[in-house]
């Protein structure tokens, strides 16, 4: 087992080297150097202590329990950054490692304080289980990689949903890796729960094979070139090219007449009946004469109609006008919102009725008495 957790780990490490090779690099290619590095690092330590290397590598000291707390955002930041067809994910990646360095650090420092000792018995996997401070700290990492891993492939499934990703091959890729890495976490605290240290190097050497996969199939570090706009990008049809900016046109006159984006329930089948016209034709024209995606397409016309609501209906909850408008979702709504205006709704509102205010003048000035 050991052996095997060596060579994923020069394995893993080499595929991170590969990113910093890619030409214009993106923010993904950063964070799955810095994955690799944790999680090669990880795997690279837990072997050499397990073969006895360490005493012929002491540059290798350190904590296994700290790097797994730092792989947690790392590995978390670069499945959502895919996700994000490369993009930077998140505005700063400060909130996510704040929250580990702490526990990281106070690994790191213990570990490195008992180093002698270990050093001399050769321990498998030292320290976890037969130190009460050391064994809560491995559980907070092992939850901390659980959480990282979970909550990237709800974001996977929520992204979907809301219609900002196609189901590319790539973007399928991705969302099966995060299934097969739920495994590896759970096994790890299943060690720490019967205090195996065996089980642990197990855990360690699923969730490095899924990483060595991955990075294998990805040899190119390319990844996908997005999923969010005008992804899955398929060969033009010059048959249909010659209609396209007519089709559009239709579309948009369809949308501001009848508004068929009210119904929650508008499929791109439902919406390509009403055009007369192939859905596949209608969601090719979308993707590459608008570089959108229907579900995409659509939740942009809810969203100018409700910002319209909001300053003309402003006796209504913001929710209902949402519903209104097609939404289903309170939280699918306040996510695309925000995405899009960079403020919640009720702040646009809110600006929005101070600026109507402001250039409409003082309410004297309009005929409205104020109370005394």
């Amino acid at each position: 087992m050991a052996i095997i957790v060596l060579i994923e780990a020069v394995g893993i490490l080499f595929f991170g080297f590969v990113q910093l090779l890619t030409k214009n690099k993106q923010s993904l290619h950063y964070l799955m150097v810095a994955s690799c590095l944790t999680a090669g690092y990880w795997l690279l330590y837990s072997g050499a202590v397990e073969t006895g290397l360490i005493l012929r590598f002491p540059v290798l000291i350190g904590s296994d329990i700290a790097v797994l707390f730092l792989a947690a955002p790392c590995l978390h930041l670069a499945a959502v950054s895919i996700l994000a067809g490369g993009r930077k994910p998140v505005r700063s990646f400060i909130p996510y490692f704040a929250a580990v360095v702490p526990f990281a650090l106070a690994a790191e420092l213990y570990n490195l304080s008992i180093a002698p000792a270990y050093l001399r018995t050769r321990a498998s996997i030292p320290g976890h289980f037969g130190n009460p401070f050391l064994t809560a700290l491995t559980l907070l990492a092992d939850l901390a990689i659980t959480a990282a891993l979970f909550f990237a492939l709800v974001r996977a499934f929520r992204t979907y949903k809301t219609g900002t990703v196609l189901n590319t091959p790539g973007f399928r890729h991705q969302v099966a890796a995060l299934i097969c890495y739920q495994v590896a976490p759970l096994v790890f605290i299943a060690a720490v729960a019967f205090k195996n240290a065996r089980l642990y190097l197990i855990g360690g050497a699923i969730l490095g094979g899924i990483v060595l996969l991955y990075g294998l199939s990805r040899t190119t570090a390319s990844y996908f070139p997005g999923i969010d706009g005008a992804a899955g990008l398929r060969t033009r049809r010059p048959e249909w090219d010659q209609t396209g900016v007519e089709l559009l046109s239709q579309l948009d006159a369809l949308m501001e007449a009848s508004a068929p984006y009210r119904d929650a329930e508008l499929t791109l089948r439902r919406l390509a009946r009403l055009l007369d016209v192939e859905p596949k034709r209608l969601s090719y024209h979308l993707r590459m004469d608008a570089a959108m995606t229907f579900r995409s397409y659509i939740n942009d016309w809810r969203l100018r109609s409700v910002c319209r609501d909001l300053l003309h209906h402003t006796d209504h909850s913001i929710l209902d006008i949402a519903f209104d408008n097609g939404f289903n979702s309170k939280s699918t709504f306040n996510a695309l919102f925000i995405k899009k205006f960079s403020k919640t709704p009720r702040q646009f509102r809110r600006e929005s009725q101070a600026a109507r205010v402001s250039d409409e003048g003082p309410l004297q000035d309009r005929g409205v008495s104020l109370p005394s």
